[in-house]
């Protein structure tokens, strides 16, 4: 019987401590849980604003910058696909969809939110079909100054470095079309 009073007594003696200073503990540990869910909270509006604003810092980096994609990372390869893309200062987008030794389709659009918005002309029936591509990610390429230059990287498709004189006599091909103010086809 005393056996048993002590223990409830040491019991409530050891208990209320603990519980008082695991009561403490938390206290002081939770206003750092509720900042560390606000600080969350505030990288991920961070993380969305920056691609948010990717399309305008493009923009503003390159004015009137040519870029070239291919399906494969080598340039001028047979039965591969490759993309010149002329991007100026409004977000309008201007370039070629082609295949050495083939056929290229000349197309013009805009950058809105994530997607290369475009107007493919059809090569045979001389026919503007509307066409969204969207970019996957982005890729810092040499652009022969001190730093790396930052570049949206299309869906399907890699960067390559150096537009050949192809992707710039392309270009020059395609500097007249302009997609037209409404869809005329939409896939």
């Amino acid at each position: 019987m005393v056996w048993q009073k002590l223990r409830k007594f040491a019991g409530h003696f050891v208990a209320r401590p603990v519980a008082l200073l695991l009561g403490l503990g938390l206290t002081a540990i939770a206003p750092n849980l509720a900042q560390g869910a606000t600080l969350e909270h505030r990288a991920l509006s961070r993380s969305e604003n920056f691609f948010a604003s990717l399309n305008t810092r493009l923009i503003a980096q390159q004015q009137s910058a040519v870029f070239v994609y291919g399906t494969s990372p080598v340039a001028q390869q047979l039965g591969q696909d490759y993309m010149v893309l002329q991007v100026n200062g409004n977000n309008r987008v201007q370039g070629v969809f082609y295949q050495v030794n083939s056929e290229y389709a000349c197309f013009s659009g805009a950058i809105n939110n994530g997607e290369l918005d475009l107007a493919v002309l059809d090569p045979h029936e001389q026919v503007a079909y509307d066409y969204q591509l969207d970019y996957v990610g982005k890729a810092y390429v040499a652009d022969g100054g001190d730093r790396p230059t930052l570049q949206m990287v299309p869906a399907g498709f890699q960067p390559i470095n150096v537009p050949s004189e192809l992707d710039y006599a392309l270009l020059k091909e395609c500097a007249d079309f302009q997609a037209p103010t409404k869809a005329v086809v939409d896939i």
